[in-house]
């Protein structure tokens, strides 16, 4: 069944009305709420992924004095990782008891749909994400406000966007402390950054909008018999049309 759904996702009743713009702008709206409440310091989990949070730290800057720093931090599902044995150590989040959701009842209104349309939107997207999974497909959730996670093999990456880290953190200097940290460093990524830039294979599933996302594979250039160099045609990727380019 899974295999079926990657190649025509199933689409829930009700989302099967929802135009793609419709269904962009109520992901949309999750991923701002989303940036609010992390800015706001709540822990926010997100049923069928896994919980997002800040951490707040003392760290040492490059004058070498102490800064008061937002550090945002993912943790994947535990059963995720489990069901499709996927190489992450789960680690509690420091500080951090109570869960908070999404809003939906907010972004719900702010695009004139049902709470449960909200629901079942999110639900859909979560299900794209365990067949990808299931397919070994190399899958990536974009959240526009705060940044993406990529699972590539059994490998998960989350990294977040250079602006949501500045706005957490307010100063440039503390921005510099963040970005300094061994945490961070391999974390960060800038709004023209591509998801299928991110993978060796150059090509993932975008999600929410279930889109295939290939990085051109560069000509290669071979001398001929007089020595010259000529351009070989472009083999391999495609142009991509997903949606992890901001």
């Amino acid at each position: 069944m899974a295999k079926d759904l990657f190649l025509r996702p199933h689409l829930f009743p009700t989302t099967e009305k929802l135009r793609n713009s419709e269904f962009a702008k109520i992901w949309a709206s999750a991923s701002w709420y989303l940036s609010q409440q992390l800015a706001l310091h709540q822990a926010v989990r997100i049923p069928g992924l896994g919980t997002f949070a800040v951490v707040r730290e003392r760290v040492a800057s490059k004058e070498q004095d102490l800064a008061v720093v937002e550090r945002p931090v993912f943790h994947l599902a535990k059963a995720i990782a489990q069901d499709h044995d996927l190489r992450y150590g789960y680690v509690d989040i420091p500080g951090h008891q109570h869960f908070e959701q999404l809003p939906y009842a907010r972004i719900a209104s702010d695009n004139a749909v049902s709470e449960g349309t909200v629901q079942l939107c999110m639900e859909r997207t979560m299900y794209l994400f365990r067949a990808c999974l299931e397919n070994r497909k190399n899958v990536a959730v974009v959240w526009r406000d705060v940044g993406m996670l990529i699972i590539q093999g059994r490998d998960v990456k989350m990294s977040f966007y250079t602006d949501f880290l500045k706005r957490l953190n307010g100063t440039d200097k503390a921005l510099q402390a963040v970005l300094e940290m061994p945490e961070m460093r391999d974390s960060v990524i800038s709004r023209h950054d591509t998801a299928a830039a991110q993978t060796s294979s150059g090509c993932v599933i975008v999600l929410p909008g279930y889109k295939l996302e290939t990085v051109p594979k560069m000509a290669t250039v071979k001398a001929d018999v007089t020595g010259h160099g000529k351009a070989a045609p472009e083999q391999g990727w495609g142009k991509g049309d997903g949606t992890g380019k901001k």
